[in-house]
């Protein structure tokens, strides 16, 4: 009996520690990871019809072996709460993607953050996000490009 309790012991030390370990790696991944927007970011952008812009700058970086992309966006003054809060908005930002070449390294640009006018500028903290494309030290900041969609928004 003592021998079942021992093993059954070791049994749930083991499973506790594997818990353990799958939540930390799940807190780990929520975690957003923040540096500061370099001096030559590429820069993008989605047009109103209004007449507005919302300016995207992003760079990537090495993280780990792998080609992290960070960056934030800004609304300019013309484009209306309404139409940064819509739906339209939301798609221009979801269906945007940074690319190296002819590889999407991220897609989705939602994970970036929004700035003021003042705050779009070189040193100011930039939300980044994980490729799953390794890092090449060829992949300068001259050489990727920022994808939007096509549509304007209303």
């Amino acid at each position: 009996m003592f021998q079942f309790l021992k093993r059954y012991s070791i049994l749930a030390t083991a499973t506790l520690g594997t818990a353990i370990s799958l939540a930390s790696m799940t807190i780990a991944k929520e975690t957003a990871i923040q540096m500061p927007m370099v001096e030559d970011a590429a820069i993008g952008g989605i047009k109103s019809s209004r007449g507005g812009t919302t300016n995207i700058a992003a760079f990537v970086t090495n993280f780990k072996g792998k080609a992290m992309v960070c960056g934030f966006w800004n609304v300019g003054n013309r484009i209306s709460a309404r139409s940064k809060s819509s739906n339209m908005f939301r798609k221009g930002m979801q269906t945007s993607s940074v690319r190296y070449k002819n590889k999407i390294l991220v897609r989705d640009l939602t994970f970036m953050n929004e700035v003021s006018d003042k705050n779009y500028v070189t040193g100011a903290k930039a939300n980044c996000k994980l490729s799953k494309h390794t890092w090449n030290p060829a992949m300068t900041n001259e050489s990727i490009n920022i994808h939007v969609m096509r549509r304007t928004i209303h």
